[in-house]
């Protein structure tokens, strides 16, 4: 019986030893790729137009930052002019400021 012990405790001992010999790979670092689709949605900012673009479909507001106005929006932009008060829901997609609905405000 103590010899069976024995050997039990041996093998214990040298597969330990054999498996902390084995070596490891280093971790790898796997990069993240830029974002893809909208980085920021549900934004939503008041201010007054400070230049409009038309032809570009964009408008800058009194906060500093342009927002471009997409097509379907097309006749919102058109009833805005410079110094209008409006309401932008808009998000953020490959780092620019995109609209997603334009209220003027009274």
């Amino acid at each position: 019986m103590m010899s069976h012990v024995l050997v039990v405790a041996m093998s214990i001992v040298l597969v330990a030893r054999a498996s902390a010999q084995i070596p490891v790979p280093p971790p790898t670092t796997v990069r993240p790729g830029p974002p893809s689709g909208w980085t920021v949605e549900g934004q939503e900012t008041e201010g007054l137009v400070t230049d409009i673009d038309r032809s570009a479909g964009t408008i800058r507001l009194d906060n500093g930052e342009t927002y471009r106005i997409p097509p379907a929006l097309g006749t919102r932009l058109a009833m805005i002019e410079p110094g209008s008060a409006v309401r932008l829901r808009y998000g953020v997609q490959g780092g620019q400021n995109i609209a997603i609905a334009v209220d003027p405000l009274p």
